[in-house]
């Protein structure tokens, strides 16, 4: 039931059960087209075909970690639901893209300004971003898509991944332009291989 609250194991922290209001089975669904999760920078629409992490323990911290101190204007690439977006907002002006159309639409829902578009044909060349931000899939940035990054050349990228190999073989592509600042890894999956990185590069001079 909604509400209700139930100890753990002595030492672990207590935990919310929410109601389950949706299912999804293949191309299907029934019940409401997303939940809304909450997090210190706003609700954002959870939806039955989108990504989300599953770890609530470090969500509120990650979201901080990879956003904290981002200010100007910035190009947020594979935004999907918001989640980052929500974020990013606060302090910056953002343009946020997301190639699946569910996605964007929910994040629009709720406000935040998700585009429905292909990350891969973003235009380069001289650009007034002032950063970078992408979270892509586990394949890593496309090579369209990272050419473009550089051709834009921001003052700063941020790059979250879950896949230590395509991180590590695209930050070796930005590494004649760029060196890392900040690099975190969080443990979103104990006792698996499973980690998130954030690593924040800077612009060489």
């Amino acid at each position: 039931p909604s509400g209700e609250t139930i100890a753990l194991a002595e030492g672990y922290q207590y935990l919310e059960i929410a109601d389950f209001d949706g299912i999804g089975n293949g191309k299907t669904h029934t019940g409401k087209d997303h939940l809304l999760y909450e997090t210190p920078a706003g609700l954002i629409p959870v939806g039955y075909g989108g990504f989300f992490q599953a770890n609530g323990f470090l969500n509120s911290t990650f979201q901080n970690c990879a956003t904290e101190g981002i200010r100007g204007r910035v190009l947020e690439l594979y935004a999907g639901s918001g989640f980052f977006t929500a974020a990013l907002i606060k302090n910056a002006a953002v343009e946020a893209i997301e190639l699946n159309k569910t996605a964007a639409a929910l994040a629009r829902k709720v406000g935040l300004p998700v585009r429905a578009a292909d990350v891969s044909v973003i235009s380069g060349g001289k650009s007034r971003d002032d950063v970078v931000f992408m979270d892509p899939p586990r394949d890593g940035g496309d090579k369209k898509t990272l050419a473009a990054v550089q051709a834009i050349s921001p003052a700063q990228i941020v790059y979250v991944s879950c896949n230590p190999m395509t991180l590590a073989r695209d930050l070796m592509k930005l590494s004649d332009s760029y060196s890392i600042t900040e690099f975190t890894l969080f443990d979103m999956f104990p006792h698996t291989f499973h980690t998130e990185s954030v690593v924040k590069l800077k612009k060489l001079v």
